[in-house]
């Protein structure tokens, strides 16, 4: 393709995937990468290719215009993840997913066993959800 023709495949017929793969090369500054791939996709030349994402770097290289771009700063998104990664962490229970749980105690499970001898589930068992009130 001739920079004309491939400046028209961008613009009327490029495919969801391809856009998205652009969209995603301009929002992580992936120049090489992204030259390559116009060139991939066009068959165009060096000069051409460059000339191209030059053109879609400055058209779409805004979050207002790029939707790969996030509207968060780096600093909100790694609080974001470690918020995300402390609810991870947390316990959850397999029935209701509440992480209103407790740890049940050793004096709690021997409490069980003085009062139920050895069919006593408890003592198996080392969380009890608050919600729910099962032990797992």
């Amino acid at each position: 393709m001739n920079l004309e023709d491939a400046r028209h495949y961008f613009n009327y017929e490029i495919n969801d995937n391809e856009a998205t793969k652009i969209f995603v090369l301009i929002a992580q500054n992936q120049n090489l990468k992204g030259m390559s791939y116009v060139q991939e996709i066009t068959n165009c030349s060096d000069e051409d290719a460059q000339t191209l994402w030059s053109e879609l770097k400055n058209q779409y290289g805004t979050k207002e215009t790029n939707p790969a771009i996030p509207d968060l700063t780096p600093q909100q998104i790694a609080t974001a993840n470690a918020q995300a990664q402390e609810w991870l962490n947390k316990v959850h229970c397999p029935y209701c997913n509440s992480t209103n749980c407790k740890k049940i105690s050793g004096v709690s499970k021997a409490t069980s066993v003085a009062m139920f001898g050895i069919f006593s589930q408890k003592v198996k068992k080392q969380w009890h959800c608050n919600n729910c009130r099962s032990d797992f």
